[in-house]
């Protein structure tokens, strides 16, 4: 009687795990289900998207500008391309270029003038070459004491083509001034197709 007892309770507990499984199964089913339609859709950079918002990093105290996808407000549509410091447009036409620089003083009543210059280039000649068509140039000056820190931008509509990519170049012009960083938070480079 007590054998009889457990292989019914073996009995009863196999359509319980097979029950189990298959809820299981169906749940990751419906979770990568979902994810497919309703995540992955955001997270891919949309085609034919005609703008760009980068963001400064640090590389042996030089500025560079990246695209990290899901690290602050960045994005690159797939209509542009960047190689080291140079942005190339896939679709010719008149974009928008802007740049924001700003400074900030890292320790307080230790800040002492400093500049840092800014300067948006087209390459109109061959990639090879430097560029030296100047579309964007502006000179962000921390004065001393400036503690709360300052900021300069600027923009302005450039006509583009594949060929020709824009290069973005920031430079510290006071760098043994160390109190003295740029404002990564604040700092940023874009730019997006206004007509073709």
């Amino acid at each position: 009687s007590e054998r009889g007892k457990q292989s019914c309770c073996q009995r009863c507990s196999l359509p319980a795990l097979w029950l189990s499984v298959c809820l299981l199964t169906l749940s990751v089913i419906a979770i990568t289900t979902f994810f497919w339609i309703y995540i992955f859709p955001r997270i891919s950079p949309p085609v034919n998207q005609y703008s760009v918002h980068l963001l400064p990093g640090y590389e042996n105290k030089v500025l560079k500008w990246a695209y990290v996808p899901g690290i602050g407000h960045n994005h690159m549509g797939s209509g542009f391309e960047l190689t080291g410091e140079r942005l190339s447009v896939s679709k010719e036409g008149l974009y928008y270029v802007y740049l924001k620089v700003a400074l900030k003083c890292s320790v307080k009543n230790e800040c002492k003038e400093h500049r840092v210059s800014a300067q948006v280039n087209h390459c109109v000649a061959s990639q090879d070459k430097p560029c030296t068509d100047s579309i964007l140039k502006m000179t962000v000056k921390l004065a001393k004491g400036g503690e709360d820190g300052v900021f300069g931008f600027e923009g302005t509509l450039v006509k583009l083509s594949p060929n020709e990519p824009i290069h973005i170049n920031v430079t510290e012009e006071d760098s043994a001034h160390s109190h003295v960083t740029i404002n990564r938070d604040e700092t940023y480079f874009g730019a997006f197709l206004v007509t073709n």
